[in-house]
């Protein structure tokens, strides 16, 4: 959905007191942050979760630390 829309902002994710962000630039997925971990570390943190709260907040666009589309990156 944020892919296609084309939107840009960060896409907090939080359970049990952790939290991480998601960073969307124009639709594609361009940083992840967990704890300490950045990128794909983070990435697959957050992927890892079985449940959570989220919310999504426009923002400009930070630094990136991902490469690549969404489904690429997922794939």
């Amino acid at each position: 959905l944020l892919e296609s829309a084309r939107k840009t902002g960060v896409l907090e994710v939080a359970v049990d007191g952790d939290a991480g962000t998601l960073e969307i630039t124009e639709g594609n997925l361009t940083a992840a942050r967990y704890g300490d971990d950045v990128g794909d570390a983070a990435l697959g943190a957050i992927f890892g979760m079985q449940e959570g709260n989220f919310a999504f907040r426009p923002a400009p666009a930070g630094t990136p630390n991902l490469a690549g589309s969404i489904d690429a990156i997922l794939a």
